[in-house]
């Protein structure tokens, strides 16, 4: 189960009530990347969802169209940008399976709230800055990966998933990661 803390105009339009949700007990999130963060957006008359990670600040962006399958958009384009991100396919299947029980939550309702939303609003200042019709979300997602200036305690974000997979999972860091060649 993972647990995805949503603003009010998200939970607004899945018809969601944001006092009820206040009151439910908290729910701790099975998989290893932890908490997702939502927030919907409008640039160039595209609609889109912003969604960061807790842990690794990894922002994945997916279409606003029927927001109802927003789990399934998560999945599904986290599955398809760890498999870019060349991790191995039994750690994505194993992080992917979480994904398949979704608790919905408030974004004032979670402790780091304020400094997630932080990082969600820089990267919608970036999609802003080079328009979002120019590129496909996917394009997007592995752009996000590669930026050099999104470090958090000191490990780039591709690095930072990749240990929280490892570490959660069982395994080590060299342990058959394919070999990346760096193009300069």
């Amino acid at each position: 189960m993972i647990k995805l803390c949503c603003t009010q105009q998200i939970l607004k339009k899945l018809k969601l009530d944001p006092a009820a949700l206040k009151a439910q007990e908290p729910v701790e999130t099975t998989a290893a990347l932890g908490t997702w963060y939502a927030k919907y957006f409008i640039n160039e008359r595209q609609h889109a969802i912003v969604l960061v990670n807790d842990k690794t600040r990894m922002c994945l962006v997916t279409t606003a169209k029927d927001i109802q399958h927003l789990p399934e958009r998560l999945e599904a384009a986290l599955a398809e940008t760890l498999t870019n991100m060349d991790v191995q396919r039994h750690f994505i299947e194993q992080e992917v399976v979480h994904y398949r029980d979704v608790c919905f939550s408030t974004t004032t309702s979670a402790p780091d709230g304020r400094s997630v939303l932080g990082s969600i609003n820089q990267y919608i200042v970036a999609i802003e800055v080079f328009g979002i019709t120019n590129r496909s979300a996917e394009d997007w997602n592995m752009r996000f990966i590669k930026w050099p200036c999104m470090n958090v305690r000191g490990l780039s974000i591709r690095g930072m998933v990749e240990k929280q997979l490892y570490d959660f999972y069982g395994g080590t860091e060299d342990e058959e990661k394919p070999v990346r060649l760096r193009v300069l």
